[in-house]
């Protein structure tokens, strides 16, 4: 997985909490965070998938195809949803993921 991928993701992740914000649900991104995050650390790929998908069909969005791809390789998910989660937080800056 390259970093480029990762920052996609992350990218992905503030767009959907503008998205959010600018359809005054930003009350909702604090429990979808905690829906991912609990996915995350138990490894439950479908939870989160399933939490991804119900977002961005409840909103009319398309979901980022990087899901899709990585979804059999949990090596690779976990960043991924890592750094897509970061995004959704606002957290990082750009040029450091942790910061």
């Amino acid at each position: 997985m390259e970093d480029k991928e990762l920052w996609y993701m992350y990218h992905k992740g503030r767009e959907l909490s503008q998205m959010l914000k600018n359809a005054n649900a930003e009350n909702k991104i604090t429990s979808i965070a905690y829906r991912l995050l609990n996915a995350l650390k138990v490894g439950d790929v479908n939870q989160f998938m399933d939490t991804i998908m119900r977002i961005y069909l409840s909103y009319e969005m398309e979901i980022p195809s990087t899901f899709v791809k990585v979804m059999g390789d949990k090596e690779i998910f976990f960043p991924v949803g890592y750094s897509f989660l970061n995004g959704l937080l606002e957290r990082g800056k750009e040029g450091n993921i942790n910061g």
